[in-house]
């Protein structure tokens, strides 16, 4: 399967600030680059991460 752009974005958007911890997100990223020969992954595990500790803060479970 040749996962988009599009998928990439819902993906980092949505799930990625359901996982348990923020370095979850490179196993995630290790994941999709198998899927897309064109896939950004840096663009993609920063905006995963960015996701991830929007919610964390506001749940109030991540501190700078």
């Amino acid at each position: 399967m040749k996962l988009t752009r599009q998928h990439f974005e819902f993906i980092a958007d949505e799930f990625a600030p359901l996982l348990g911890w923020a370095n979850d997100a490179e196993t995630m990223t290790d994941a999709l680059r198998k899927t897309n020969p064109n896939f950004d992954a840096d663009k993609f595990k920063k905006r995963a991460l960015k996701n991830w500790e929007a919610k964390a803060e506001r749940e109030g479970l991540y501190n700078e």
